[in-house]
């Protein structure tokens, strides 16, 4: 799937979940329990093994399902969102500001 988002949209997405990551980083338990399908299992390796660089080992598993932090899975998808490997296009729609 793809999904094509303005620069300001994915600045925007990206700073509402560091907003809540931050905020989900109060509550008492950050775990996060997906389905252990081979898609989920990709994707919390790819976003585990880019968060924790050398100290990863593998994906947790709780009673037959992926086993993650929250905060991890928003704060990678930030990343993605605006970080340097951010694929960058021109915005389909012009800007108001300057």
């Amino acid at each position: 799937m793809l999904v094509v988002l303005t620069e300001a949209e994915a600045k925007l997405a990206a700073q509402m979940l560091r907003l809540a990551s931050d905020e989900f980083g109060n509550h008492g338990c950050n775990d996060l329990e997906l389905p252990d399908t081979p898609e989920n299992r990709v994707l919390v390796e790819e976003l585990e093994r880019q968060a924790l660089g050398k100290d990863f080992e593998k994906v947790g598993t709780y009673k037959g399902n992926l086993l993650t932090w929250d905060t991890l899975v928003m704060n990678s998808l930030a990343k993605k969102l605006d970080g340097p490997l951010a694929r960058k296009m021109p915005d389909p729609i012009p800007s108001t500001q300057g």
